[in-house]
């Protein structure tokens, strides 16, 4: 049997149309080409400072984008797809508040758009109203590095850390993104006080990228978190050489002050000594090292000495109990009887207020998902200024157990956006 082959149809012309009637159906073909190629062509042209916009977005030219969007929309002022523009080059320009006024108007309808609506949010701190974009951007590209980077932090934030770890690992196994996602994995792992991960997250950084560039955090800043880790983890021996390369790379108080602990642990007492006069030569008010000075001078007898080092903080509201104390006794060695009973109190008070915040971050670890835990952040958005997510959790809180008094009185400060309630109305018992 012979293959079966294609036989092209017969033009019109071979089956006998007429050759006039065929020249003017080819006339008409003509003309609606040229109206289509005149159309397309005006459109084109029409479109053409969009196209510019876009093309000033790439480079990161965020003004030039608004000044073109802002131009068409003289003339369109509903085009959608030049408000989504305008929306982005606002983003690009830090003018958070006016693109989510646009957003919110005109929707966002492309990736690009929804991930600048997603960044507004998450820099106004608005982690709730954020996450939701976030999740629909990383259905649409799952390994979108940028994108599990901000889901990984607004995850944090709103107290899904195993969600955040997930986001953060898939982040570490993009190629080329390892480190950003090892500095998250050891940043989650830290904050839940789990010390060796955090030690074993930040030394896969510098496998990636040895001199700690290009990260999310400047050098100084990654060297001084990471040789933190390694002190906490008791490996003060490692933890030197790590707290150097952040002075090194910018000498910062904060890094002096871990070397000086780090120099105590292994007993080098005149380099620690030395650590701590630079921390306070950097930062005057630092307390820790102001602290340390004084428990150094009295240990040598020197209590006028040790009032000297803890003076500028003695008219501090909010001390730990560690300084509160270190003035009683100084005060009892002076023989200011009335003074040390000050001091006194003032410790009790403190050493309350520190019990009751040891157990508030103790169920924020331990169960960040639950009831009181939402409590306290939401205490502590408030705190911050961030009401948007106060409102959020409490307005949840209050709809779960509304005849609990600290939740009421919260509701109440965060509507009002006034003061907030105490602490200590928590039922710390619960906890």
């Amino acid at each position: 049997m012979s293959a079966t082959r294609f036989v092209p149809p017969i033009p019109a012309v071979a089956r006998g149309v007429p050759r006039r009637q065929h020249k003017l159906v080819t006339a008409m073909i003509v003309v609606v080409g040229m109206a289509m190629g005149t159309i397309c062509g005006w459109v084109w042209w029409e479109d053409r400072p969009l196209r510019l916009a876009e093309a000033a977005l790439l480079r990161n030219d965020s003004r030039e984008a608004l000044r073109l969007a802002n131009a068409y929309l003289a003339g369109d002022s509903q085009n959608g797809r030049a408000q989504g523009l305008k929306a982005r080059a606002l983003v690009g320009l830090n003018r958070w508040d006016e693109a989510i006024q646009i957003f919110s108007r005109h929707g966002a309808a492309s990736f690009e758009e929804l991930h600048a609506l997603a960044q507004a949010l998450l820099h106004l701190h608005h982690w709730s109203e954020a996450l939701p974009v976030l999740d629909d951007l990383l259905k649409r590209q799952p390994k979108h590095a940028d994108v599990l980077h901000e889901i990984t932090a607004c995850r944090s934030f709103l107290g899904r850390h195993d969600e955040a770890l997930r986001s953060a690992q898939q982040l570490a196994e993009l190629p080329g993104f390892e480190a950003r996602g090892f500095v998250q994995l050891g940043t989650l792992h830290q904050a839940q006080r789990n010390r060796q991960s955090a030690v074993e997250a930040w030394s896969r950084v510098l496998t990636f990228v040895p001199d700690a560039t290009n990260l999310q955090i400047p050098p100084h800043e990654f060297f001084l978190a990471y040789g933190g880790a390694l002190l906490d983890n008791g490996q003060p021996r490692e933890a030197i050489p790590v707290l150097e390369r952040s002075v090194k790379s910018q000498d910062n108080a904060e890094a002096h002050t871990r070397l000086a602990e780090a120099l105590t642990q292994l007993g080098d007492a005149d380099r620690s000594l030395v650590e701590w006069k630079r921390v306070v030569e950097l930062d005057p008010p630092n307390r820790l090292a102001r602290e340390t000075l004084a428990q150094l001078a009295l240990e040598q007898g020197e209590a006028t000495q040790a009032f000297d080092w803890l003076r500028p903080l003695a008219v501090t509201s909010g001390l730990p109990s560690t300084t509160t104390y270190l003035l009683q006794r100084i005060h009892l060695l002076l023989g200011h009887a009335d003074e040390a009973a000050l001091w006194q109190q003032r410790t009790d008070d403190a050493r309350r207020r520190e019990k009751l915040t040891s157990s508030v971050n103790q169920v924020l670890r331990e169960a960040p998902l639950s009831f009181w835990a939402r409590a306290v952040r939401a205490y502590r958005f408030a705190e911050q200024g961030n009401w948007i997510e106060a409102d959020h959790l409490t307005q949840s809180l209050a709809r779960e157990a509304p005849q609990e008094p600290f939740v009421r009185e919260l509701s109440v400060a965060v509507g009002k956006r006034g003061p907030l309630p105490s602490l200590e109305l928590l039922p710390i018992k619960l906890f």
